[in-house]
């Protein structure tokens, strides 16, 4: 973010008057946040091409949320820190709100993680590490060639979200600014509610 991560997770406490807790809304509160859009729980958006095209990123999250431990209620926290942390940086409303919107769908990934790893209760080892390190691509992949603009951030998002400052993360091992603002967002994001 070219700022410490405590800055950001300093922005993100700092710029909200809420209290999480472990009855913290669900997909409803988190779709009720996106403005227009919202029908039936699926949100509209429209193509480069112009044409509609319906998506439910709720759906898509939830997907990966069934394979893994994290709840809806995290999920939706997270969100709402990426939201903030926008914010706090300067980014327009129309981006925090895609960023927000596309937040959730950081481990869509895990659900082409085999069960014996990802449901593993001790420590991995090193093979199975580097098999749990891919749900990074392959959510991006999952995510990948979409005409919606939420899609392609998800896919930019889930590619990018165990990158390091330093160089040390993964998939790509990209350093500083090379990692995406949206994976360095949602990093702090991610562990700051972990």
């Amino acid at each position: 973010l070219g700022r410490g991560p405590f800055d950001v997770a300093t922005v993100a406490v700092q710029q909200t008057g809420w209290e999480f807790n472990q009855n913290d809304g669900g997909w409803h509160d988190l779709m009720n946040v996106s403005t227009p859009g919202v029908t039936n729980g699926a949100l509209t958006f429209h193509t480069t091409a112009g044409d509609p095209a319906l998506v439910s990123p709720p759906l898509i999250a939830r997907a990966a949320e069934f394979r893994d431990s994290d709840t809806g209620a995290h999920l939706v926290r997270m969100a709402a820190y990426c939201r903030l942390i926008g914010e706090g940086l300067g980014s327009d409303a129309e981006e925090c709100r895609i960023l927000q919107l596309a937040a959730p769908m950081h481990d869509v990934g895990k659900i082409a993680v085999p069960d014996s790893i990802l449901l593993k209760p001790g420590k991995l080892s090193p093979d199975e590490r580097r098999v749990m390190e891919q749900h990074t691509l392959q959510g991006e992949t999952i995510l990948a060639d979409s005409q919606c603009d939420l899609i392609r951030v998800a896919a930019v998002l889930a590619g990018s979200h165990h990158e390091c400052w330093d160089g040390t993360g993964y998939p790509r091992g990209l350093k500083g600014d090379t990692i995406p603002l949206v994976g360095r967002i949602a990093a702090v994001a991610d562990v700051f509610d972990a």
